[in-house]
């Protein structure tokens, strides 16, 4: 291969990288802030979505899926239960 299509391709992978991690980053924040709000956020999952820096609910929801293997709304379903379990241990219901 050649220098010019050697580095060319360099270019792309490096741009394939850096977006990745870009979505990473948004989908932890997203996590965070379902996980700081008990499973409840104060946004739908399109306003969620809006918050970490989508366009769109559906862009989003492919995102999330792919990084954490679950939608948005699967994932904020967990999070309510874990919430809802932990509270209950925590409070001796379960005793």
């Amino acid at each position: 291969a050649s220098p010019r299509y050697s580095l060319m391709n360099f270019g792309v992978r490096i741009d394939e990288v850096r977006k990745t991690m870009v979505a990473e980053r948004r989908i932890f924040e997203a996590c965070r802030i379902i996980n700081g709000k008990s499973g409840r956020p104060d946004f739908s999952v399109e306003g969620l979505g809006l918050h970490v820096g989508y366009k769109s609910r559906v862009t989003f929801t492919r995102a999330f899926k792919s990084i954490t293997g679950l939608t948005p709304s699967a994932y904020i379903e967990a999070a309510g239960k874990l919430s809802r379990s932990d509270k209950s241990l925590l409070s001796g219901d379960d005793l």
